[in-house]
């Protein structure tokens, strides 16, 4: 029995190293694949064959869309831009799908202090469970039919392992502020606590770490 525990654990250690990095390796793979055949039909009618090899199409792409990147820096590009958003969003369906594409790519192309600017503790006083979250706007004064209050601030309240989350608007006063960085709170909630480093008890370093979100 010892040998095999022993067996299990080493392999464990060993999937803790290998499985991330065969993960994003794939993921990597993955995304060159899709870039490359998604250009090469593109390149195959101006570029010769014989100057394509693996790796252009990749190369014309990443040139394609900082092309585009860098046009829109325009002030026509953004006059064309903003006809073609009003034409997408009246389109049934279309519209809802491309103006959620346009924010998860505005939520991952803007840095962490803007995504979540704060760590927050969330107590639900019926039972006085704790939920760690993100506070992502402080400003709902353009919202008062749906706040009801110009104290209320929104909340994202990630689930473990990355599976979804809930946006919450709650009052200021409610939330406890938390000195942890994005990354280290982000962390905690995604592994469900697996990541809390055993230096000292989590109740004791919570509650010398935490203070009311000021006003």
């Amino acid at each position: 029995m010892k040998n095999n525990y022993a067996f299990t654990k080493t392999i464990a250690k060993g999937l803790l190293v290998v499985l991330p990095v065969a993960v994003i390796g794939a993921s990597i793979y993955t995304l060159w694949q899709a870039l490359e055949s998604a250009s090469a039909w593109l390149l195959h009618w101006g570029l010769p064959d014989r100057f394509y090899f693996p790796g252009v199409g990749v190369a014309f792409a990443t040139l394609l869309v900082y092309a585009v990147g860098m046009l829109m820096n325009t002030r026509t590009a953004q006059r064309f831009s903003d006809y073609w958003e009003r034409f997408m969003h009246r389109i049934p369906f279309v519209k809802s799908l491309y103006g959620a594409v346009q924010d998860i790519v505005t939520f991952l192309s803007s840095n962490k202090s803007k995504k979540f600017n704060k760590v927050v503790a969330l107590t639900l006083k019926e039972s006085k469970i704790r939920m760690i979250g993100f506070v992502t706007q402080e400003n709902l004064t353009s919202l008062p039919q749906v706040t009801g209050s110009s104290d209320m601030v929104v909340v994202y309240l990630p689930m473990s392992y990355q599976i979804g989350g809930y946006m919450v608007m709650v009052p200021r006063s409610s939330l406890e502020l938390i000195d942890m960085s994005i990354e280290d709170a982000s962390r905690l909630v995604f592994t469900a606590g697996m990541s809390i480093q055993k230096t000292e008890p989590v109740e004791t370093r919570t509650k010398a770490r935490t203070k009311k979100l000021p006003d």
